[in-house]
């Protein structure tokens, strides 16, 4: 059905009408106005011209190709004419199924998972808004975009409005909705079921939701996922959203079906099932600072480089004898975090609330620029085994203390960066502009080349990035074979 069926010249519209005329398609631009004008000021109407509808398929097996046939065919009974993009991981998708309707297909290598699935979907898309869902979920009457574009346009500092599930064979509702509790200034994370206060539209404000959203796509560009986390990426990419202040909505009315039956074959060689241990590693990797990060279903102790699976209904589900596995960790990868980060995040501002921080120069108050009293700037090799090794010690000693001011119960307002070069290594995404990265707690001196040759104009480059881009008072240059007492060098910088 097209818009021109559904008009209406009356002045008022019911509850269900609003629904029904936000979610036709491929309207005239004439028909938007009078619809706009029908409508609420507060409801924006859903063009599927700014709509892409993103899934990520795995396709060796059989029955999610059947799968991914029933969502399409229920995403084209109500979105008729909107771009529909499949990341197909092992290209063996049914393309005859792709072509009836009338959906692109991106090929992925098989097994490449799903973080890189949703950055090839991302970076395919040219709208505004970007749906992210799996292939085993189905649209269904309860399934109303619309609002969740409405969410996002009452809310404009939103990132992405997520939905629930419905379990397609026992009707369940399941929304998964968390909110992080954050202490020590980011070492310790606790990710509990959050309790929503709807706003308006009835969606409310969370720090996770499903996979199941409406995003902007500017974003998900500038936020995207770690493309080694082939699974168990869900907590690192809601983390560093929250660590951006990029909100989090939650609309449970909106729901797709979901399809929890697995095929034998599926669960017997699924890197879900069989392999997801070896994936944990890298949320530790992405936060160096994170000590332990805790969720309802696994805790990581990444200090330990270990995890734990609690048993449900116990009254001490993490003393299970399943807690303190140890942690597949990869010594032959590099140590590099994928994460985007800025210098100083909501974690720390949290922690330092009662120091006095203030700014000690105007011009950087009107620049933006993070406030950060004592900054450490350690110089190291990227990829060389030595320095990966002494970084490995100085986070799990010294770096990772939370240090706290002499005589004082306050925190030391301090933060440090790993300085490197380029030699090749792979480098965080940025912007063609930037001549620096910063990914976790290393900073990518880009265009100034690494060796012990070029050390003088690596630390000039240091300084000169600090100087431009930090509020600090003081600055300490060291290198990655030292240990520093922060609390004493804090009490002594500030008595002279």
């Amino acid at each position: 059905a097209h818009c021109t069926n559904r008009h209406t010249t009356r002045a008022t519209v019911t509850q269900r009408e609003q629904k029904e005329l936000r979610t036709c398609t491929a309207p005239s631009s004439s028909h938007v106005r009078m619809l706009s004008s029908l409508l609420p000021s507060s409801l924006a109407f859903l063009a599927e011209s700014d709509l892409t509808i993103g899934i990520k398929h795995t396709s060796a097996y059989g029955f999610r190709r059947e799968q991914l046939d029933r969502l399409l065919r229920s995403i084209r009974r109500r979105y008729a004419t909107a771009e529909v993009i499949v990341a197909d991981d092992g290209c063996k998708a049914d393309r005859t199924v792709a072509r009836t309707h009338n959906v692109t297909l991106v090929c992925t290598e098989a097994g490449s998972g799903l973080s890189l699935g949703r950055n090839t979907i991302v970076r395919r898309a040219s709208t505004e808004f970007v749906l992210l869902l799996d292939d085993d979920v189905v649209f269904s009457e309860a399934t109303d975009l619309a609002a969740l574009h409405d969410a996002l346009v009452r809310d404009p500092g939103a990132a992405l409005a997520g939905g629930c599930y419905d379990d397609l064979e026992g009707g369940d509702a399941d929304c998964f909705n968390l909110a992080f509790s954050v202490t020590g200034g980011g070492t310790s994370v606790a990710a509990r079921f959050a309790t929503l206060q709807a706003q308006g539209g009835g969606c409310g404000v969370v720090d996770a939701t499903h996979n199941f959203f409406l995003a902007r796509r500017s974003a998900l560009v500038q936020h995207g996922w770690d493309a080694r986390q082939k699974v168990m990426e869900h907590e690192t990419f809601f983390y560093a959203l929250w660590l951006h202040g990029q909100r989090v909505l939650a609309c449970p009315a909106v729901r797709v079906q979901h399809n929890t039956s697995r095929s034998l074959a599926y669960v017997s060689s699924s890197l879900r099932f069989g392999r997801m241990a070896y994936f944990l590693q890298y949320l530790c990797k992405d936060f160096p600072e994170v000590a332990s990060f805790a969720t309802p279903f696994i805790r990581w102790d990444c200090a330990t480089r270990t995890y734990c699976e609690p048993t449900f209904n116990a009254r001490f589900p993490y003393n299970a004898p399943e807690c303190g596995k140890a942690m597949p960790w990869w010594e032959d990868e590099d140590d590099r975090s994928a994460v985007e980060l800025p210098l100083v995040t909501r974690a720390h501002v949290e922690a330092w609330g009662a120091v006095d921080a203030g700014s000690a120069s105007p011009t950087a108050r009107e620049l933006g620029l993070p406030r950060v009293p004592l900054l450490m700037m350690i110089m190291t090799h990227p990829t060389s085994a030595a320095s990966r090794a002494r970084r490995t010690h100085q986070r799990a000693t010294w770096l990772s203390k939370e240090w706290r001011q002499r005589d004082r119960p306050w925190p030391v307002p301090w933060r440090y960066l790993y300085v490197m070069g380029e030699d090749g290594s792979p480098t965080p995404r940025v912007s063609p502009s930037s001549t620096t990265a910063i990914s976790g707690d290393s900073l990518r001196l880009l265009g100034t080349a690494e060796g012990y040759r070029n050390l003088v104009h690596k630390v000039v480059a240091a300084m000169r990035w600090a100087a431009t881009e930090v509020d600090f008072d003081v600055l300490l240059k060291a290198d990655d074979d030292v240990v520093v007492h922060v609390s004493s060098l804090y009490d002594w910088v500030w008595r002279l």
